[in-house]
């Protein structure tokens, strides 16, 4: 009979816990504590870091939708007065 595998699946909230504790006492022994693998806290660690930049290239692009939107609405009106 063939074993499988089951998945352990976390709360963000631990790993968010299991983030500053290795940031506080390091990853090796952050991850004996808690009993977790070294390579799941790297992987945590990595998305964390994706997700803070993707949120902050989202703003990037609002703040420069927010600053074109002006400009177009300009060239617009400049394009409705020369067909006039």
């Amino acid at each position: 009979m063939a074993k499988t595998k089951q998945h352990k699946t976390y709360l963000p909230e631990f790993k968010e816990e299991a983030l500053i504790l290795s940031q506080r006492v390091g990853v090796a022994k952050a991850t004996r504590e808690l009993g977790v693998y070294r390579l799941q806290v790297y992987y945590w660690r990595s998305s964390a870091q994706n997700k803070t930049t993707f949120s902050e290239r989202e703003s990037g692009l609002a703040a420069g939708n927010a600053r074109l939107k002006p400009l177009l609405a300009d060239q617009v009106e400049a394009l409705e007065i020369l067909k006039k």
